[in-house]
């Protein structure tokens, strides 16, 4: 491959500016442009697309990763049109269901109709999600979904329980929310029931390590403290420890020591603090550094763990798609996940 990644980007390049095709590619990432739950700000459907502009300006070279990207990256936009024009449709539908609750506290007959629609149109989704994540691990890719909503990995999660049933996994996940409500507003799959839905759903999740929580229900709490597989790093606490002389590094060895040796990394870009993600939909004061995050991800690999595929949610480059900021710094995180990825598996 004729390739000189010193040079500028050629215009309609792929993904960080490769050239690799769908074939040549070790990592395959699906954009999956659905916010159709999300109950406050939106915009995270225009993430793909806006992360897809910015990523050709970033440097490949990374002297942590080296050139871990030449196993071959490439940004599938096959379903993205499609799932784009059901998340506009959708989201209309949830849009007024979600006024009725915040207004009245119910819904009519037709409303909860519509809800029903609203739940079938994400479980069509996430079967077709599904199937394209599994085909990819049987294929011995490896596969990583940018959303969208938190709620849009729920099919490439299923996969890789799926693939990697022998010996299980853990979740690493990064965020502001637990996302461990039960069918959040009434919808099955909504962004701020993820975790909940795959602790129901995956037989072969070991561990769920949380990093970055701070801002959830009673009922989320009580769950994080009756189930073995959930050791959460509340926020608060991570500062406390932080403030009375603890490092980061010693935090991180504890995160990572939990997680079994196959490890998956779902991040949702508000465990980050508000500055990196002015845009996002639901966005918490404190969080981690772009640093602390890429210190994690160093430690995930020096200590052994194999990443198998990995999600990106809740990007917002603004309801208009036109926050620059907001796509840089997803651009770039989306970068440093791949390269982990690949650089644990020694690609």
């Amino acid at each position: 491959m004729n390739f000189d990644a010193n040079k500028t980007s050629l215009t309609n390049s792929g993904i960080f500016g490769l050239p690799f095709s769908k074939e040549q590619a070790l990592l395959q990432i699906i954009p999956v442009p659905w916010e159709v739950t999300t109950s406050y700000r939106g915009g995270t459907s225009l993430a793909p697309k806006a992360i897809l502009e910015e990523s050709a300006q970033l440097d490949l070279f990374d002297t942590d990763w080296k050139n871990s990207w030449e196993a071959g990256v490439f940004l599938d936009q096959e379903m993205h049109d499609d799932i784009l024009t059901e998340s506009k449709l959708h989201k209309i539908r949830a849009q007024y269901i979600i006024d009725a609750l915040e207004t009245s506290g119910g819904l009519t007959v037709s409303l909860s109709n519509q809800q029903e629609e609203v739940n079938r149109a994400a479980e069509r989704l996430n079967k077709k999600l599904f199937a394209r994540a599994k085909s990819a691990l049987t294929e011995d890719k490896f596969v990583a979904f940018l959303g969208g909503d938190h709620s849009t990995p729920y099919g490439l999660i299923k996969a890789v329980d799926d693939k990697y049933f022998e010996n299980g996994f853990g979740i690493l996940h990064i965020d502001a929310h637990a996302d461990l409500r039960d069918a959040y507003q009434g919808f099955t799959h909504s962004h701020a029931s993820i975790m909940k839905n795959v602790l129901a759903d995956c037989q072969r999740l070991k561990k769920l390590v949380q990093i970055g929580i701070r801002d959830f229900c009673e009922e989320e709490f009580d769950l994080i403290n009756s189930d073995d597989r959930i050791q959460c790093f509340f926020q608060k606490d991570i500062s406390n420890r932080l403030f009375t002389g603890e490092t980061w590094a010693s935090i991180v060895d504890e995160a990572v020591d939990a997680l079994p040796e196959t490890v998956y990394i779902s991040c949702d870009i508000d465990g980050f603090i508000p500055k990196l993600c002015p845009n996002t939909g639901t966005p918490v004061p404190g969080g981690i550094s772009y640093e602390q995050f890429t210190f994690l991800l160093r430690k995930v690999v020096e200590k052994g763990k194999k990443i198998v595929g990995f999600d990106l949610s809740e990007v917002s480059p603004g309801p208009e798609g036109n926050s620059q900021f907001d796509a840089i710094v997803g651009a770039r995180v989306l970068f440093q996940l791949s390269s982990a990825l690949l650089h644990s598996q020694k690609a």
